[in-house]
């Protein structure tokens, strides 16, 4: 009897034993995980870079009081897509607003400009040559990272009869700090864009730039440093346009922090069972956990790479500009 129950503690020591690298898989993946966005983290907990600026003409939209009921028209759908440095957090809070379809992150070609809300202090000329000297191959993570003269953004389907354009401009303002000036090696990455798609978009986007101004002024803050855009040539068709100027970013960057939240809380859910005396959970549920989040980021980080390739030149690019395929399995947010 006393073998026995000696037997079954040693098989229990055994197991513990056993389940000591999923610990060091948790950490392995915090430590590969924090080095993904510690690059960019500052921009959310600096001071410098995390201020509200809410304009005059900001709409209930902001205090989320728009009702989550209403019902978006298919139908009816218009496009907006806009720059606000990092794209992770944007993506996400314009995803919230009832009306918005989608939100998208992506990388658009550095912005031809005539209206901005830095008047003289762009170099205009000079932003035209590294627009033109772009290849074709699409963009990448890392090719944006280098400095390939593309820009961070997100791309807004939503429903004018239910959120208006305004509305996003708003959201535009109140989600960055358009003031900050960025590292001369980032300042296309993280640039604060507005890309007009009409008329009518230009004229809206001028008029809060010049209300922003005098936001940002009597808020005693550095001038605004976003950037207008030229609306598309007429007789362009807008979701060729679209096509041809947005590339949308590789899987592991929509919805980021939804997702990171969600593999952390499988990890330590994984961790948690290894607690309970019971050979199920210890030996079967909490591995195939980690397993799971392990092939959801190794799949993430294969597209990565073969973002990248693509972007070099190194492989040839799939007729859609979109990302899909097996990867599309994991991005269950989008």
């Amino acid at each position: 009897m006393l073998s026995m129950t000696s037997m079954t503690r040693s098989d229990k020591q055994l197991t513990r034993k056993n389940a000591m690298p999923l610990n060091k898989m948790l950490i392995l993946y915090v430590v590969a995980t924090s080095q993904l966005w510690m690059g960019k983290v500052n921009a959310f907990i600096s001071p410098e870079t995390n201020r509200r600026v809410v304009l005059p003409s900001s709409s209930s939209l902001l205090s989320n009081e728009l009702s989550t009921n209403e019902k978006i028209n298919q139908t009816s759908m218009s496009k907006a897509i806009f720059g606000m440095g990092c794209f992770w957090n944007p993506q996400e809070e314009f995803a919230k607003f009832s009306g918005v379809k989608s939100s998208t992150s992506g990388y658009m070609r550095l912005a031809q400009t005539v209206d901005d809300c830095i008047d003289d202090e762009i170099d205009k000329e000079k932003m035209q040559q590294i627009r033109q000297s772009l290849q074709e191959n699409p963009a990448s993570y890392f090719s944006v990272c280098t400095g390939d003269g593309r820009t961070e953004s997100i791309l807004v389907e939503f429903d004018p009869a239910v959120i208006s354009y305004a509305d996003l401009l708003s959201c535009f303002w109140v989600g960055h700090d358009a003031s900050v000036m960025y590292p001369q090696e980032k300042s296309n990455q993280y640039r604060s864009v507005i890309w007009p798609l009409d008329e009518e978009q230009r004229k809206l986007a001028i008029k809060e730039c010049s209300n922003a101004k005098e936001a940002y002024r009597n808020m005693e803050l550095d001038p605004p440093l976003t950037i207008i855009s030229e609306i598309p040539n007429e007789g362009d068709n807008i979701d060729q346009w679209i096509r041809r100027e947005f590339k949308e970013a590789e899987g592991i960057h929509q919805n980021f922090w939804t997702k990171l939240q969600l593999k952390f809380g499988i990890i330590v859910t994984a961790s948690l069972f290894q607690e309970f005396n019971n050979d199920f959970m210890i030996n079967i549920l909490s591995p195939s956990l980690v397993r799971l989040v392990l092939i959801w980021l190794s799949l993430e980080l294969l597209e990565l790479v073969l973002a990248t390739a693509e972007s070099l030149g190194l492989k040839q690019a799939p007729p859609s500009s979109s990302r899909s395929g097996a990867f599309a399995m994991f991005n269950i947010f989008k």
